[in-house]
Formats: C-alpha cells, sequence, structure tokens
C-alpha cells in the first residue's frame, strides 16, 4: 500500500486502516485513509483488482493489489 501511497500521493497517517467486508463474511484490511480504502474495497467486491494478503504475520491485511481484467490497448 506504500507504494500506492507515493504514487498517487495519498495523505494520511501510518496508522490509517479501513476495514472492507468481502463475501462469504470474509473482512480485510487495507492501509489506506477512508476514501481511498473504500474506493479499493468497491473494486476488490467488483472483481476487477485482485488482493494479496499479508503473510508474515498471517492477517487479513492487505499488501498488494494487481488487476484481474485486461486493458484494452487503442
Amino acid at each position: 500500500m506504500h507504494e500506492l501511497r507515493r504514487r498517487f500521493a495519498i495523505e494520511g497517517s501510518d496508522d490509517d486502516v479501513t476495514p472492507v467486508d468481502m463475501d462469504a463474511g470474509v473482512r480485510v484490511f487495507i492501509g489506506l485513509p477512508n476514501r481511498e480504502g473504500r474506493l479499493l474495497g468497491d473494486l476488490l467486491r467488483s472483481g476487477d483488482i485482485g488482493y494479496e494478503l499479508s503473510f508474515d504475520p498471517i492477517a487479513p491485511i492487505v499488501v498488494g493489489v494487481f488487476p484481474m481484467r485486461p486493458v484494452p490497448r487503442a
């Protein structure tokens, strides 16, 4: 998430975390301020992007995102 913060100049504290409820009662946490975290959560739920969770420690915190659908080139 630090790369998203840097690339898009997202201001906020290091402790900003947004909970996102996924399907089947799964909740993940995104290390972004509330507004940006909700936007990313919408993209996750719609399937437009995928996510990678932390494995060290094992926790439901998102550490990476990636595109799920190919981007058409003109």
